[in-house]
């Protein structure tokens, strides 16, 4: 996180808070699930017949 952000988030009152709000990708996003790491903690990947934990199966 720059000084920059820091100051722009805490004008706007928003702070990161771990396992809840965290930036990624330079962006603050909530946290999806903890438990995961990378762009599943932020993100839900389902698969046709729901939850998926492996994105290589392509669909």
């Amino acid at each position: 996180m720059t000084p920059s952000n820091t100051r722009a988030l805490e004008a706007e009152g928003l702070e990161e808070k771990p396992g809840e709000l965290e930036f990624f990708e330079g962006k603050l996003r909530e946290v999806v699930n903890p438990d995961r790491q990378g762009w599943y903690r932020f993100n839900r990947h389902y698969d046709r017949d729901g939850y998926c934990d492996n994105p290589a199966r392509g669909y």
